[in-house]
């Protein structure tokens, strides 16, 4: 699928500090941003107005969009409360999710067949299920992920290889969930039985990530990605993996054979962890950068096609979208204080 470039749409500005967590609607005629300034931002992307704000005592972290629900969103905060917004124009229909532990809410994923939760809660991953209308509630808990070969036991002791949850995602049914760790790698588990099923180690040496699925497109994979870090395509065939600053690396679903790699110039003060995502059905693939021009590359050369200008400003976060033959993608700045601002870029999509 060919398009014209993407153009800048408008700015976005109403959070006062970093943005933590982008996720555009199913339809994409809302964009969701969560920021450590305690507020959650419902803006309409046609018109770049605010929809709804909603104001926490903590920073929100993750954000996610019901699939089947348009109005409903699912955020989780700093502090462990995680919450589903049944109605994001009613800032009273939130409801508290029932996790019975108050760590950071790093992460989520929604299985809209099955109805289960899947959060990253500081060191641990709850699985969680509907128990009234609107309200869930934790009913297990993954066990911890086994160390990689190349941690030795000291490093294991070292609090660099604490256990944190950086993205989640169910495959077909949802009994099984994919976990991307920052210290131990990608797993996969069954969620029935605790089993994991399998393990992928990185290749690149620091170890530090974010997790993409890869959609199917003629041929064979395509990468996906969309603002809540990562996405699943209907095919499950691949990861598309973020390497803090360094770039991003493409795996197969369960191998650690690498496939493609994605290099690009780290900010030497700027080692942080970016988001990446998929355009055109898998055809591109797009990540964050620390030194603020955010490239847009093909899936299997890895030849660059488009650069997004930030002035110099790293954009550690970004999601993207798709309706009908319009293209999406929304990219916010970070450590910027008051002066952050979130871009939406918009292209025409070919058939």
């Amino acid at each position: 699928m060919l398009s014209a470039p993407y153009i800048w749409d408008r700015c976005l500005r109403g959070h006062t500090d970093t943005v933590n967590c982008l996720a555009f609607s199913p339809h994409v005629d809302y964009l969701a941003s969560g920021s450590d300034d305690c507020s959650l931002i419902v803006w309409h992307v046609s018109s770049g107005e605010v929809a709804c704000t909603v104001h926490t005592p903590v920073p929100i972290l993750s954000i996610l969009w019901d699939p089947q629900r348009r109005s409903t969103i699912i955020f989780g905060c700093d502090n462990g409360i995680a919450a589903v917004l049944s109605d994001f124009q009613d800032p009273e229909s939130a409801q508290a999710i029932l996790l019975g532990v108050k760590a950071p809410v790093y992460c989520l994923d929604l299985d809209s067949l099955s109805g289960k939760l899947a959060l990253g809660v500081g060191s641990e991953i709850h699985i969680a299920k509907p128990i009234a209308h609107k309200r869930y509630a934790t009913f297990d808990i993954l066990p911890m992920p086994p160390q990689l070969q190349s941690i030795s036991e000291s490093d294991s002791a070292d609090d660099k290889c604490l256990v944190r949850t950086h993205s989640l995602h169910f495959l077909r049914g949802g009994n099984k969930l994919v976990a991307s760790y920052l210290n131990h790698g990608i797993v996969c588990w069954d969620i029935e039985t605790h089993a994991k099923l399998w393990q992928i180690e990185p290749g690149h040496t620091h170890r530090h990530m974010y997790v993409c699925f890869t959609l199917s497109f003629p041929h064979s994979v395509i990468l996906i990605c969309s603002s809540g870090f990562s996405a699943l395509s209907p095919d499950q065939w691949g990861l598309l993996v973020s390497n803090l600053s360094m770039g991003a690396d493409l795996y197969r679903l369960g191998q650690s054979t690498l496939i493609q790699r994605y290099p690009q110039h780290p900010h030497p003060e700027r080692n942080y962890p970016l988001v990446v995502s998929f355009l055109h059905k898998g055809n591109a693939v797009i990540c964050g950068a620390s030194e603020g021009d955010i490239f847009i590359r093909d899936t299997w050369t890895g030849e660059h096609q488009q650069t997004l200008e930030h002035d110099d400003n790293c954009v550690q976060v970004l999601c993207t979208g798709q309706y009908r033959r319009t293209g999406y993608i929304a990219t916010a700045t970070a450590e910027m204080g008051p002066d952050m601002y979130i871009k939406i870029w918009k292209a025409t999509l070919g058939m």
